[in-house]
């Protein structure tokens, strides 16, 4: 039961990160802005069950606010 729990959790994050990648990648601000918040949402309720480690939830966050940033700079 926690397994499952856990499982669907770290599969909401890949979905929401594969979702933003693709929206970085076709060139999408307005998606990808539009995705960022719900990145922090799943990585934070991750992190608050205990499911990740809080310093990898900062990580990843960390990690695709800079992708965003570095993607949307010169627009």
């Amino acid at each position: 039961m926690r397994r499952q729990r856990n499982l669907r959790r770290k599969q909401a994050i890949k979905r929401v990160i594969k979702e933003l990648r693709r929206a970085i990648e076709a060139g999408d601000k307005e998606k990808a802005e539009g995705l960022v918040p719900q990145l922090m949402s799943v990585v934070d309720k991750a992190a608050k069950h205990r499911t990740i480690h809080p310093n990898k939830a900062a990580r990843l966050k960390a990690k695709w606010m800079k992708r965003l940033q570095e993607a949307f700079a010169s627009s």
